[in-house]
């Protein structure tokens, strides 16, 4: 089970028993959150999509804060999309977002993925770009097939993370070899 804590955050795999709690937190941040950004119509679309639990064909990694998930953000499996990234309208602007988008490129680091993509609301859109996202272009996306809701589509390129972390392995194992080598120097002279 990956986990992470920073502060009184904890990031962790979610359990089918948290599925309920993230159905509400999902409902509850589209209702709070995106309202601003989408019409009555356009808003009712999303929550109506919304209303069900979330496949398991996803990696679904969750915030905890005492213990109450403030937020989650899902990887679909075998592919290079995030499938979701919510915070809970009580918890913004406290980095969970952005904590959970970290955990789950770190995912799709360790997956070999080199470009994530996203197709991100209009209200996250910021969000997206702040964390390094490049907006590809507007698209609809028809829920039910009645009502066209407006979304971004958006990609980030994962290769140069994964340099850097080929490189790390790669410096590790040479000062692993290193002092194998002077340890035996030392042995045997």
């Amino acid at each position: 089970m990956m986990q992470q804590k920073d502060g009184k955050v904890i990031i962790r795999l979610a359990q089918p028993q948290d599925a309920d709690n993230i159905v509400k937190l999902q409902l509850d941040s589209i209702k709070t959150l995106s309202a601003k950004d989408y019409s009555p119509s356009q808003l009712q679309a999303l929550l109506d999509s919304k209303s069900c639990p979330r496949p398991w064909d996803e990696t679904i990694l969750v915030a905890e804060i005492d213990r109450q998930i403030a937020g989650f953000a899902s990887l679909l499996k075998g592919l290079n999309v995030i499938g979701a990234v919510f915070v809970h309208p009580n918890f913004v602007r406290r980095g969970i977002g952005t904590k959970l988008l970290k955990s789950v490129e770190q995912k799709a680091i360790r997956n070999k993925i080199k470009i994530l993509w996203v197709c991100s609301s209009l209200n996250a859109h910021g969000f997206y770009l702040a964390n390094g996202y490049k907006t590809i272009q507007k698209v609809n996306i028809r829920h039910d097939f009645l009502v066209p809701v407006p979304c971004i589509q958006m990609k980030k390129s994962l290769a140069d993370s994964i340099c850097k972390e080929q490189k790390i392995e790669l410096l590790y194992k040479l000062f692993t070899g290193f002092v194998v080598i002077i340890l035996l120097i030392c042995i045997f002279f």
